[in-house]
């Protein structure tokens, strides 16, 4: 990815930032979460709440894997986290993942999810591009 070399850590925040606060003008078919060190929930996109039943005011201040990760799935969630935040590395992954989500009804889909971390003056902020398999 020709932008890993070319966008800063700052840049990366504002520009998935920017997406979520328009994402009510765009019409994104994923849902854009960001996270910060300790999960939780700081930005909830609008395909989101879509996606997860949960307005903005209810998911924003969350912990993540309290609101939308199965329950079977919770401890495998938590230590990928807690590795990925004690090698204090940036962390891409381009592959995407196919797990599961829940919805505020309590009903799972099968999902494509894409993560990435980056540090920026705030801290460690988790990004997740979530989209629903048909």
């Amino acid at each position: 990815y020709l932008y890993e070399k070319i966008i800063s850590n700052k840049d990366k925040i504002a520009l998935l930032e920017y997406a979520i606060l328009n994402s009510d003008k765009i019409p994104l078919k994923q849902a854009i979460i960001f996270s910060i060190y300790y999960g939780k929930i700081t930005n909830w996109s609008s395909g989101a709440e879509k996606l997860f039943g949960f307005s903005e005011s209810e998911a924003v201040g969350e912990k993540m894997y309290k609101l939308i990760i199965p329950k079977d799935l919770r401890d495998i969630h938590m230590a990928a986290i807690a590795t990925l935040w004690s090698s204090q590395k940036i962390y891409s992954q381009h592959e995407i993942k196919n797990t599961r989500g829940l919805r505020k009804d309590g009903t799972e889909f099968h999902c494509d999810v894409s993560v990435e971390a980056v540090k920026n003056v705030d801290g460690w902020h988790l990004s997740a591009i979530i989209k629903k398999i048909d």
